[in-house]
């Protein structure tokens, strides 16, 4: 393969797709976490998991505002949800964030 006059070769061309890919992966998540109430909500659901009227009530913030964020870091599988009843309650994806928490809590 030929790029910009130079040979690169399909070894070469297969690590640059993945270093890429991983990288792109990691630019979402900061995207994901850049937010205040977004990282807020995250590091309130590291310690239990809650409901929306529940996080509502600890951030004195209104339903649609937190469903916003939660749709999003569940998008960004930051979060995972649990149906119980009528209620959702949402929890830390610890695969997904809890090795980020701890980087940024020991810095």
């Amino acid at each position: 393969w030929k790029h910009k006059g130079f040979f690169i070769s399909n070894f070469c061309l297969i690590d640059f797709i993945k270093k890429n890919k991983i990288m792109s992966e990691l630019w979402d998540t900061i995207k994901l976490l850049s937010d205040s109430t977004r990282a807020r909500i995250l590091i309130i659901l590291n310690d239990e998991e809650l409901s929306v009227a529940e996080l509502q009530e600890v951030m004195n913030m209104g339903q649609s505002r937190i469903s916003s964020h939660l749709s999003l870091l569940r998008q960004g599988d930051a979060v995972v949800d649990r149906k119980e009843g009528k209620k959702t309650f949402y929890a830390i994806n610890l695969n997904c964030v809890n090795p980020l928490l701890k980087t940024v809590e020991s810095n």
